[in-house]
């Protein structure tokens, strides 16, 4: 349980700075994103943890259908989550790479 409220039920994907689960939001018993910084990066690479504090705080700026929610950025017992809106259905990724249009 992240924060009391966060609940990481499954991991969905990764990317080179971090892992993506899926999680539940306890206190609105919702489904959401978990993203968290690798615990590689966390230990020695300063520049992707600034750079993924700073995703955070532009994509919360960003209004529009196309683009996931930000509902919040944080710091928690020495690890960063961003906490996303979760969409069901394939990753654009996924999409992409299989070309469907």
């Amino acid at each position: 349980m992240i924060r009391n409220r966060y609940e990481i039920i499954r991991q969905i994907d990764k990317g080179g700075i971090s892992k993506v689960y899926l999680g539940l939001d306890h206190n609105f018993d919702n489904e959401v994103v978990v993203r968290t910084l690798k615990k590689e990066i966390l230990s020695s690479h300063i520049e992707d943890i600034i750079r993924f504090r700073n995703e955070a705080a532009i994509l919360s700026r960003l209004d529009h259908p196309n683009i996931v929610k930000i509902y919040e950025a944080f710091e928690h017992e020495d690890q960063y989550y961003i906490i996303m809106e979760y969409i069901r259905g394939e990753s654009l990724y996924k999409i992409i790479k299989s070309g469907k249009k």
